[in-house]
């Protein structure tokens, strides 16, 4: 008798650190959802050499509105130079920076939360963004709103620190320039913005294209990517809500009742499952570019993996920005979230049968 309690406690501890972390990991997956919603909601163009100049913008989006365009994006622009030199000339000390500049909103651009301050905005030429890491190195606090530091002999003052691990970063405005000058600063990462988020992607091919803006290295849908995530952080929940109304269907049939009575359970299953789609906001998304335009269109799949290939191969040899690298982090972290949230329902519904 002993033995069997002592089994049985085992097994109900071993059962209830499964469903811990399981849903510990489910969690995690949910939060990364969370951040591609907050920080990845735009479509990513990128190219090898920066290429790109606010002014060439400034005047297709004047173009578009002035014919009324009903697919007009907004338009972010920056672009990451390494190994320049940042001083605090109160101390009298430097260190080498990553100097972000940007032309548009800066917050599209750094996928991360602010320890302290905040973001520019788009007409503070005299204000910076730097990291905790920076911060501590050049001042030896985080809470540095309102110092100065120095790069390219211009003084800036600092309005907002940064709460990430990527460090030694800088991040400015753009400097206001001579119109169409030759030396205007040029850009090779974009981030796009539109209304229209199920075709986004489709919508900024046809405005690099169209507009002769040259040939990205890539387009990163971000907004793809935020309906997958939220949509695979719900199947733990699909899972549950089916598990519940095979069980259920399973009593009512096993009950052996009147035609009355099975009618009566079999209306009620029906407003069981409308309940458990509400409750679980079920829905099945997938992306448009992945559907054939005809049935008979057999060679459609077999391109489009030639198609991923070819686009991976081109990522191995361009560069690698943090924007980019943390959203395909997020990603797998809520993969991974789910996998485990339903081995482990998997593993509880066959021990608890």
């Amino acid at each position: 008798m002993m033995h069997k309690q002592i089994h049985f406690r085992r097994r109900f501890i071993w059962k209830i650190t499964t469903l811990v972390v399981g849903a510990f990991l489910w969690i995690v997956s949910i939060i990364n959802q969370m951040y591609i919603s907050d920080y990845h909601t735009a479509v990513s163009v990128r190219y090898h050499e920066p290429v790109i100049t606010r002014q060439q913008i400034d005047i297709i989006l004047e173009d578009m509105i002035s014919r009324e365009d009903n697919y007009i994006p907004e338009i972010t622009l920056w672009q990451r130079e390494e190994n320049i030199d940042i001083t605090n000339e109160g101390k009298g000390n430097s260190m080498k920076i990553s100097l972000i500049t940007v032309a548009g909103d800066m917050s599209k651009i750094y996928p991360v939360s602010m320890l302290y301050g905040g973001y520019l905005t788009a007409e503070d030429k005299m204000g910076c963004v730097i990291d905790r890491a920076t911060a501590y190195r050049l001042y030896g606090n985080p809470n540095v709103v309102g110092m100065k530091s120095c790069i390219h002999n211009k003084e800036y003052i600092i309005r907002g620190v940064i709460d990430e691990i990527d460090s030694n970063v800088m991040i400015i405005q753009e400097e206001e320039g001579p119109y169409k000058s030759l030396d205007d600063k040029k850009y090779s990462c974009l981030e796009m913005s539109y209304t229209d988020t199920e075709n986004a992607k489709l919508l900024a091919e046809r405005f690099i294209t169209t507009n002769g803006l040259g040939t990205p290295d890539t387009y990163i849908d971000g907004y793809q990517n935020q309906k997958l995530s939220y949509m695979l952080i719900h199947i733990p929940l699909w899972f549950s809500a089916l598990y519940i109304l095979i069980y259920a269907s399973r009593k009512v049939y096993s009950l052996n009742a009147s035609p009355v009575l099975t009618l009566i359970g079999i209306v009620g299953l029906i407003l069981l499952s409308i309940i458990l789609i509400k409750l679980t906001n079920m829905y099945i998304y997938y992306p448009s570019s992945m559907i054939p335009n005809k049935w008979s269109d057999f060679d459609f799949f077999i391109s489009k993996l030639k198609l991923i290939i070819f686009s991976l191969s081109r990522k191995e040899g361009m560069a690698q920005y943090y924007k980019d690298i943390i959203l395909r982090k997020r990603m797998l972290m809520v993969i991974i979230g789910v996998v485990a949230a339903i081995i482990t329902e998997l593993y509880l519904v066959k021990k608890c049968n």
